[in-house]
């Protein structure tokens, strides 16, 4: 009898010791193994793959990540959503940092990286990615500032600084509800000086941050959108040419100057009719920079909420980032196609565009980055789905040098630990019911046991 006592008393300890075990390897394994390549390459790099950012990652601003290949944004990272996180991946490595709370900024829209990758501006600042430090831009005679577009060499950002009436929709207010804009500013700030010089009024009928400036690779001018026309300049506001586009035609990005300067790329939506959950095609063609001229070849990509240029590659292909629509299921019944048409449907959108699919990540399910092909499928430079990023911006240097590497995520995020919580809460529950079914049948067996010995 001592004997089996004893024996019921290890066999307990044993369970529990291995159930101890058990959670101390989980939580283990994703803090020392939260990334899993160490690879670093010698130029800078586009990982293939990127995951949402680890419960462990880093603040950028109190450990410095250098320079980073890739900015990103995402709803959720966490229970509480993740909406103001900002995430970024190493210019040649893996590390990750985040930006938790901090910017009010979404990659590639309010958040855009320096050329080579070094800073990062948001909403009202500028974050030096080298020593976590941020230089302010005060919305001077406005409500907020957003940055557009860098200048090759890293000295010049263009700005857009947003004036908005000091007026709120009382409680009792139940009608369709925007927060219109009632003046934006295009500025050229340059970043070695803080020097400011004020290019020109932005008509707000068709207007939307990443899709709003961008600078040519010398450097020398700057193209802007303002209503349903395109107008160049130099740095100082000194006018080059201009010209209308089509309603619903937008400057396609940060990177819409060919390398060779000659030309300016556009994109636009129109519906796709092709069995594609999401209705849309958009459609990227490049214009003379000079004329207005349609030239060079159409490009086409169907069933995406939106694609914004990113660059060129070497061989003049265009590259592009694509915001992903989730299935039927994951749509919100009431969404409208994202457009760059003016509608005048109430409360539809700041500037009356269905962009909120963008603006707020609506229906944004994931993220590409593409290299288009005039024809056949496109090369796949990186993937991720939420909740891994949703919406991203690539440093220039990153798509000049089009050199790649696999990308290995942490793997210590929240949507892991909560996995990994539970499975240890799970074996733990099946050992205890083990425990207290052996102890049922012991009992049992006992008073079969004792009322054998009393008959």
């Amino acid at each position: 009898m001592v004997g089996n006592r004893w024996w019921r008393i290890w066999r307990t300890r044993w369970v529990a010791g291995g159930l101890a075990l058990l959670v101390v390897a989980t939580i283990a394994s994703f803090v020392l193994f939260r990334s899993t390549d160490a690879t670093v390459t010698a130029s800078p790099s586009l990982p293939r793959r990127l995951g949402a950012p680890g419960v462990f990652t880093p603040d950028a601003r109190h450990t410095p990540i250098g320079a980073a290949s890739v900015v990103f944004t995402s709803r959720a990272w966490r229970l509480d959503g993740s909406e103001f996180d900002i995430a970024l991946t190493g210019l040649r490595s893996d590390a990750y940092r985040t930006l938790p709370e901090s910017f009010n900024s979404t990659a590639g829209i309010t958040a855009i990286l320096s050329p080579n990758g070094t800073q990062l501006a948001v909403e009202n600042g500028i974050v030096n990615l080298a020593t976590g430090a941020t230089t302010r831009l005060p919305p001077d005679g406005g409500n907020y500032r957003h940055p557009e577009a860098w200048s090759l060499d890293g000295r010049y950002l263009a700005t857009v600084t947003y004036t908005q009436p000091d007026f709120e929709a009382p409680e009792t207010f139940g009608g369709a509800w925007t927060s219109p804009v009632t003046h934006a500013v295009l500025s050229v700030v340059d970043t070695s000086d803080g020097h400011e010089t004020t290019i020109a009024d932005v008509d707000m009928t068709a207007n939307f941050d990443g899709w709003l400036a961008a600078f040519s690779p010398d450097g020398t001018k700057l193209a802007y959108q303002s209503g349903n026309r395109i107008v160049v300049v130099t740095p100082a506001g000194a006018p080059i040419a201009a010209f209308a586009v089509p309603a619903g035609t937008r400057i396609a990005g940060k990177g819409a100057w060919t390398r060779d300067g000659s030309a300016l790329a556009v994109v636009a939506e129109r519906p796709c009719g092709c069995g594609r959950t999401y209705d849309a095609r958009w459609t990227l063609t490049t214009l003379d920079a000079s004329t207005g001229a349609t030239m060079g070849t159409a490009y086409i990509v169907d069933g995406v909420v939106a694609i914004r240029i990113l660059g060129w590659t070497h061989t003049g292909r265009p590259v592009v980032a694509t915001y992903d629509a989730g299935t039927a299921a994951d749509l919100d019944p009431s969404y409208q196609i994202v457009d760059f048409r003016p509608h005048s449907d109430a409360g539809i959108d700041q500037t009356g565009l269905y962009m909120s699919g963008v603006e707020n990540l609506d229906n944004v399910f994931g993220t590409r980055v593409l290299v288009l092909a005039a024809a056949g499928a496109p090369q796949v430079l990186l993937a991720s789905s939420s909740p891994g990023a949703e919406s991203v911006d690539v440093a220039d240097d990153v798509v000049t040098k089009s050199l790649s590497r696999t990308g290995h995520p942490p793997l210590a995020t929240f949507d892991h630990m909560v996995e990994g919580a539970a499975a240890v809460l799970f074996a733990g529950l099946v050992a205890a019911i083990i425990v207290l079914v052996q102890r049922l049948h012991r009992s049992r067996r006992r008073g079969r046991t004792g009322l054998a010995s009393g008959s």
